[in-house]
């Protein structure tokens, strides 16, 4: 089961738009969102299911929850979603989780919301907060179930 990814992409500023007792070094501005979630995977879809009030929580329908003895069945699933045009290489889309394509997907996204190019900002000046409420669970689903069972005793 995955959980929506919502990315802030924040920059320091000077541009007094944080209270004025804070000093320089700590004033941040919310410069760009990028949102992938069962409520919308653009900012528009987003905010538009939430100020409408509408529920992105529907029955499971990623794996069949029967075969689970699961006591909740329902779920906000991301669908509709393509992690294609988010990845320069096409093995980057096989080997990596959902979660890992969310990730990559919001901040894209944000770095367009905001106006910034990619390639023209550096590292030090861009910040990143990422809520997930557990992200990579599929990968480590099927990672453990490779591990062979222990042998038997003799």
């Amino acid at each position: 089961m995955h959980f929506s990814t919502l990315l802030l992409l924040l920059c320091p500023s000077t541009l007094g738009l944080a209270p004025p007792s804070l000093p320089d070094a700590q004033r941040v501005v919310l410069t760009g969102l990028g949102v992938i979630s069962g409520a919308g995977s653009t900012l528009p879809s987003f905010t538009t299911s939430v100020f409408e009030g509408r529920s992105s929580i529907s029955s499971v329908s990623r794996f069949d929850t029967s075969t689970y003895p699961l006591p909740c069945t329902v779920a906000s699933e991301v669908n509709e979603f393509d992690p294609k045009p988010f990845f320069d290489n096409p093995k980057s889309v096989r080997s990596n989780d959902r979660y890992t394509h969310f990730a990559v997907a919001a901040s894209k996204l944000a770095l367009e919301d905001a106006g910034l190019p990619t390639a023209s900002e550096t590292p030090s000046s861009l910040g990143v907060m990422i809520g997930s409420a557990f992200g990579g669970a599929e990968t480590f689903e099927r990672e453990t179930l490779k591990v062979p069972p222990p042998p038997s005793p003799p």
